[in-house]
């Protein structure tokens, strides 16, 4: 592989990202002289037992123009005393455009997850009862919500959506969905039957039809939003994720504001579901 030297880069910066030795680069590449190196100089990296444990162990990131270390570790789902550990920064406010930083893969992204009691109050659902708790953990295995980056933004969202459980059902009547093709509602009162419900919102006749379906409950049907709300406020919105391929969407590494825009079809609150999804990344790791 090659390499292209930026600005404030040293033979021995590369030689750690890589984790291989100076006296290797210098050897591949011709150098004479391991404290002279030019910027945009592109410098051969040969694959070796070390750099292949390198990669296995994580990935190398470069700042981009406009990074800080909280975003940087937002969109990888890690914190930022972890980002300093790994790269040996004692400053977390001071980094470099073109500076590379490992990230260490984090074990277990694909394991079966339980959720405690514990970890949902030290994000602020205080009012969650284990039987939540309970549905929550069914709801991550039914609709495969296992992997880190997954949960974290799935909780996060959901903690936002929901205000950490205080709404389970939409507080506007409904009647703004009234006649709404699109969401399947064709007869009348389907916009306030099947008005959002869950901790993401489940709306529209189809969206509940689909669901019925999915768990096999006519009374999801029958009775509408106050039953989703009451019986399914975590299992809609694991229903929600998973046919809307959030779980594939999380493993590409979004940021928050991508994940917001296609939950929420916008940025309402983001930064209260920035805050929330830091919380998640310091609980689920």
């Amino acid at each position: 592989m090659n390499y292209s030297v930026k600005t404030g880069d040293t033979l021995s910066g590369i030689a750690q990202q890589f984790g291989i030795t100076v006296p290797q680069l210098q050897q591949w590449n011709q150098l004479a002289d391991p404290d002279y190196i030019q910027v945009g100089q592109v410098l051969l990296i040969q694959e070796t037992q070390e750099t292949q444990e390198t990669q296995e162990k994580g990935e190398n990131y470069v700042v981009q123009v406009g990074d800080t270390l909280s975003e940087i570790a937002l969109r990888f789902g890690v914190t930022v005393q972890q980002l300093q550990t790994w790269n040996n920064l004692p400053n977390p406010d001071l980094i470099q455009v073109g500076q590379w930083l490992f990230i260490e893969k984090r074990n277990g992204n694909s394991q079966s997850r339980a959720v405690s009691l514990g970890q949902l109050q030290a994000i602020g659902w205080y009012s969650i009862s284990a039987e939540d708790v309970t549905e929550l953990n069914r709801c991550l295995q039914t609709y495969k919500i296992v992997s880190l980056n997954s949960l974290r933004h799935f909780i996060s969202q959901c903690s936002h959506e929901s205000g950490c459980g205080v709404w389970r059902e939409e507080l506007a009547s409904g009647e703004s969905y009234e006649g709404r093709s699109d969401l399947g509602n064709y007869y009348p009162e389907d916009g306030k039957k099947y008005k959002g419900a869950g901790y993401i919102q489940l709306t529209g006749r189809s969206n509940y039809t689909r669901f019925a379906a999915s768990v096999l409950d006519p009374e999801i049907l029958n009775q509408g939003a106050k039953y989703v709300a009451a019986t399914y406020p975590w299992t809609s919105a694991g229903f929600w994720w998973f046919s809307n391929g959030m779980n594939e969407y999380c493993g590409g590494n979004p940021t928050v504001e991508q994940v917001t825009l296609r939950v929420n079809g916008g940025y309402n609150g983001l930064t209260s579901r920035k805050q929330y999804y830091q919380k998640c990344c310091e609980i689920f790791c």
